[in-house]
């Protein structure tokens, strides 16, 4: 327990900030929501450039292995975040722009198994920072950070194709 009080009291006081936001923002997802087009891609686009950003670090010299699970990672969360919003639906209203997406839990969920496997990364190079090395570690890290990216990522490709469909199926009414 004496541990556990250490690696919380080391933790900078912004991380529980950052925290309390990602839970309010989950909770706050559980109910139907409206979002503009525009929004939808702002996280995923955030996502993406921390994704590239800790590939970039983590593979000073490329290895397959490290790419491969990064890869695999990305792909099966993609997956996993296409399913996700297949079976919840969306609504498009494409003359506001917007997408009427159902309340869920699954958004807590992501959210903070994302905050929980950076913080546990984060913490374990920080306190053995020569585990930051070691190739099981990186393919670790790689392929669990692009799994949580990928969910993200996902679920916004379906949310944009769904958009597109409309805008076919618009198009043909019309024509």
């Amino acid at each position: 327990m004496d541990e556990l009080w250490q690696i919380v009291r080391h933790t900078p006081t912004w991380v529980f900030f950052l925290f309390l936001y990602l839970l309010f923002s989950g909770v706050r997802a559980s109910r139907v929501r409206e979002l503009e087009l525009r929004r939808v891609v702002v996280t995923p686009a955030l996502l993406a450039m921390m994704q590239v950003y800790t590939l970039s670090v983590v593979m000073s010299v490329f290895s397959a292995v490290i790419f491969g699970s990064w890869l695999a990672g990305l792909l099966a969360g993609g997956s996993v975040g296409w399913f996700q919003a297949g079976r919840v639906g969306v609504e498009v209203d494409r003359a506001k722009g917007m997408l009427r997406i159902p309340g869920s839990w699954s958004t807590l969920v992501v959210i903070l198994f994302i905050f929980g496997t950076k913080y546990f990364f984060n913490y374990e190079m920080a306190a053995y920072p020569d585990l930051a090395a070691e190739l099981g570690f990186k393919t670790l890290l790689l392929a669990v950070s692009a799994l949580c990216t990928g969910v993200v990522l996902g679920r916004t490709l379906f949310y944009l194709r769904q958009y597109q469909q409309a805008a076919i199926k618009e198009q043909t009414t019309i024509d």
